[in-house]
């Protein structure tokens, strides 16, 4: 077969058409993603939105954001701005994409590091600033924020630091100062508490709906014998007005008696005369 002879050209005019379709689908490896943010060195407070962008339009974008390589048939396909929130480190890897090519079709990777911290949420004292109590006070502490870290020192010696678990009591007037932390979250700022102990508050202290009520009753009571001491004093008078009357009722002359009494003073008198 003289049409085979020739096997230079043969391989030749095989070969031509392949390395044509390679050629033609073969590109230049494209540039990597660019990455837009408004963080300053990757620090992240709260969240933050997160563009990535791509000189040429036909390119397709393809991100990770737990250190996995981002490839097409394993990485996210970047469709709109990212947004991170989740405290914590998180690295971003991604690149761009052309699907058309058969060689050079993915670009280098662009990997940028973010660290998000969130604030902590409020922290609760109980009781309240300023509280008083008599003999001893248990004290509650409680945070918005689950498996946060709450640290608790008394007065200004931050030696006596410690980590609360469990409500405790105490016993005296206590300066006590609370702060909250937990990993990738800002620390908030120390709060100082008072707890005045006050041992005289019930006992030498009178209330005063106690004082009032001790008033009046002491005010009914001088009234009642105030009354009593009238009224004895009213039957001693009249007892012994009773007795004066009787004693006059029988020293009392009788009439008849009295003009025979003149009369024999008056005889008398005229006897002396005469």
């Amino acid at each position: 077969m003289t049409l085979f002879k020739n096997t230079n050209l043969f391989q030749n005019l095989i070969l031509l058409p392949l390395l044509l379709f390679v050629v033609s689908y073969s590109c230049n490896q494209p540039s990597p993603p660019t990455i837009i943010d408004d963080t300053e060195n990757g620090f992240i407070e709260n969240s933050s939105e997160i563009v990535l962008t791509v000189s040429d339009s036909d390119l397709e974008i393809y991100y990770t954001l737990d250190n996995t390589p981002p490839e097409p048939n394993s990485g996210n396909k970047y469709t709109k701005p990212l947004e991170i929130s989740n405290p914590g480190t998180i690295v971003l890897r991604c690149v761009s994409y052309k699907e058309a090519c058969i060689t050079n079709g993915t670009s280098q990777e662009t990997i940028k590091y973010y660290t998000v911290y969130k604030p902590l949420g409020k922290i609760t004292v109980s009781p309240k600033d300023q509280t008083q109590f008599e003999d001893s006070q248990l004290i509650t502490i409680t945070s918005q924020t689950e498996d946060s870290y709450i640290d608790i020192w008394f007065g200004n010696n931050e030696e006596t630091k410690t980590r609360y678990i469990l409500p405790f009591t105490i016993t005296s007037t206590t300066i006590l100062t609370v702060q909250e932390s937990k990993p990738y979250y800002l620390p908030t700022s120390e709060q100082t508490f008072h707890f005045i102990h006050n041992p005289t508050q019930n006992n030498n202290e009178t209330p005063k709906e106690e004082n009032n009520a001790l008033a009046i009753s002491l005010s009914v009571s001088l009234a009642i014998s105030l009354t009593l001491i009238i009224i004895i004093l009213t039957l001693i008078w009249k007892k012994r007005k009773h007795k004066i009357s009787l004693k006059n009722s029988k020293l009392k002359v009788p009439p008849s008696q009295k003009n025979c009494l003149v009369h024999r003073s008056k005889k008398k008198w005229d006897g002396l005369i005469h």
